[in-house]
């Protein structure tokens, strides 16, 4: 549950930021050989509890180190091997292999392969859509949990790291999915070098000028709701007093364990609500603070055990 929640939150926040233009890609010289067999390692069990063997196969004339962004070349390996394990039946086999393009110089391709049931050329063109998943049955039963934007967001991100996805597949004989990287990503896009901060200005003053601070607006059948501003930099997060800054909503203990534990890697505070009454005690108590008088994030649960969290968000964005 805790990493079905993990693999959620940070899906939604790419989303966001890719919609939004501010999705930043943060290049540095790596061991691509040697960061592949950690991820196929880390991979193993996974595939061993399922009988499905991982392969993995590194081509010899691949560079020892690369300059790029490799925290997403994972992200987007790690949903293909999940999909790749999601789809190919007891039995089967997924293999990662990395080699030099034949057709373009300076670019390496990362693919995986999987002996799965293949997709349809009916669903091929939905397979990048957002929120668009294929829904036969079987299908459902091997992946219940998913939204359908790992790929969408895999997609986006393979056009900053390298040339995008490719696919090949055929129902019945499996799937590739893969991924072309440039070797040397500064080369290719120096406005990707990091930004340089002076410390002189404020904390998302920068974004704000440049408009990468943006509201967003969640659409559902019955209402239409302006959220709080969304900013990609965590450190607005963490206030200079001792204010929490977040507010989580849900009646699932474990649910708000999990974003405990999750928050406290990036070294943030939450405050915790079971119900809507207790979401409204806690939004009134920060109200009246001199410093910190409103949360700067909430999470919450659609449904409570005393109100709709749709509508909860609303009145609270009203106050």
């Amino acid at each position: 549950s805790a990493e079905v929640l993990f693999a959620m939150i940070c899906n939604l926040m790419d989303s966001f930021q890719l919609d939004s233009g501010t999705f930043r890609i943060s290049n540095a010289r790596f061991n691509i050989k040697e960061q592949i067999e950690k991820i196929t390692k880390m991979m193993t069990t996974g595939f061993r509890n399922k009988n499905v063997k991982l392969n993995c196969h590194v081509a010899g004339d691949i560079p020892e180190n690369i300059v790029n962004d490799f925290y997403r070349i994972r992200q987007i390996l790690l949903n293909f091997l999940s999909n790749a394990l999601k789809y190919t039946p007891p039995n089967g086999s997924v293999t990662i292999q990395l080699a030099k393009s034949k057709t373009t110089k300076g670019v390496l391709e990362l693919d995986v392969t999987d002996t799965g049931q293949g997709i349809s050329d009916t669903d091929m063109e939905k397979l990048f859509q957002p929120f668009n998943k294929v829904e036969t049955l079987q299908d459902h039963q091997m992946n219940p949990y998913g939204v359908g934007l790992g790929l969408h967001i895999a997609s986006s991100i393979a056009k900053k790291v390298g040339r995008g996805l490719f696919v090949r597949s055929k129902v019945g004989c499996g799937s590739t999915f893969g991924v072309t990287l440039n070797i040397d990503n500064l080369m290719r896009d120096p406005q990707s070098r990091p930004k340089v901060h002076s410390g002189e200005e404020k904390p998302g003053e920068e974004d704000e000028k440049n408009g990468e601070a943006q509201n967003f607006v969640v659409q559902t059948p019955n209402t239409r709701l302006r959220v709080l501003p969304y900013s990609p930099k965590v450190r607005m997060l963490r206030p200079q007093c001792d204010c929490v800054p977040i507010l989580m909503i849900d009646d699932e203990e474990f649910n708000l364990m999990a974003m405990e534990m999750i928050l406290g890697k990036f070294d943030l505070k939450m405050d915790a609500a079971r119900n809507g009454s207790e979401a409204r005690n806690k939004v009134h108590e920060r109200s009246q603070k001199q410093c910190c008088s409103a949360y700067q994030l909430i999470f919450m649960d659609s449904k409570l055990p005393d109100s709709s969290g749709i509508e909860l968000t609303a009145e609270l964005n009203d106050q």
